[in-house]
């Protein structure tokens, strides 16, 4: 339900990161001989703003819900990235808008990627350097 909104209200990140969870566990379960190595792109405003429960329950809570829907955004980061091991490539998209410009570089650290699409792209954890962008 939380899911199927139109954009430009809350924003259910840790929700659609814990499907997306879900559904690496599953094929790396399913198709253990055969699957080498996934890889998982998350595209974010830098706006985690929808707890996973409140996103879980189908009902949006009313009024602010401050830092809960990003803690949970990173929590399900970390889940994930014990998932892979090391099958699991990850990458955060981030358009670098202000005022949220923490958020995907917290995402990426969590999930052991790197970002692109920021200007300052070089100083994101693990990603990769200058050279070897435009080299």
């Amino acid at each position: 339900a939380a899911l199927a909104r139109r954009p430009g209200r809350a924003t259910p990140l840790a929700h659609g990161l814990d499907l997306a969870g879900q559904a690496l566990r599953r094929a790396f379960r399913h198709h253990s001989a055969g699957l080498v190595e996934a890889l998982l792109v998350v595209a974010t405003d830098g706006r985690g703003n929808v707890p996973l429960a409140v996103s879980r329950s189908g009902r949006p809570g009313r009024g602010p819900v401050r830092r809960t829907g990003v803690d949970d955004a990173v929590a399900v980061a970390e889940h994930i990235r014990a998932l892979g091991r090391s099958r699991l490539r990850s990458v955060v998209v981030d358009p670098g808008r202000p005022p949220y410009t923490r958020l995907p570089a917290a995402l990426a650290e969590a999930l052991g990627g790197g970002v692109v699409g920021r200007a300052d792209e070089e100083a994101a954890p693990g990603a990769p350097d200058r050279e070897a962008r435009h080299g």
